[in-house]
């Protein structure tokens, strides 16, 4: 689907890949006052009714502004509380470094707003579930484990199997 604003366009593509719905968008243009407004509105009318992961790649992104910024962080904010994530590829180095100086609540170095350089590798990082925490059904411990495969609770000794998609059955 291509969607267009005068100094925006928008290509949205709709993925499951290891049973994740991912949404890849590719911005091209200014992401400014005029445009912004339209980028969020697309982008809310794309995820509705889907729990999906965000990509926006931005190889082809020439300016943001600082209403731009807040888009995105009102976005992300959506994505990032339904435990999905929201990933930036091919963000230019100058606008980078333009966000930094803008805007405090973007902070490109974290897990929340990773900058991959490309949509593959972007695709890999959203689909990869290793290491998982989570807690032991019998004593509720926080458990690290870094495969799928079979587990002893160190604490309880319950035995807890990991599927490769992350699923927890305790035997």
């Amino acid at each position: 689907m291509v969607e267009t604003e005068k100094k925006l366009i928008l290509v949205i593509e709709k993925n499951i890949i290891a049973e994740r719905s991912i949404l890849i968008v590719k911005i091209e243009g200014i992401l400014d006052c005029q445009s912004s407004q339209y980028f969020y509105d697309t982008i809310l009318k794309a995820i509705s009714s889907d729990k999906v992961d965000i990509i926006l790649e931005c190889s082809n992104l020439k300016d943001i502004s600082t209403c731009g910024i807040g888009i995105l962080e009102s976005i992300k904010k959506k994505i990032i509380t339904n435990n999905r994530k929201f990933i930036f590829c091919g963000l230019k180095e100058e606008l980078i470094q333009k966000i930094k100086l803008l805007d405090l609540s973007i902070d490109l170095s974290t897990e929340e707003y990773t900058n991959m350089p490309d949509i593959d590798s972007a695709i890999a990082k959203i689909t990869t579930i290793f290491p998982l925490i989570f807690e032991c059904y019998g004593c509720g411990k926080k458990i690290k484990v870094n495969k799928s495969g079979r587990f002893k609770c160190p604490e309880c000794k319950k035995i807890i199997s990991v599927s490769v998609s992350g699923d927890i059955q305790t035997e």
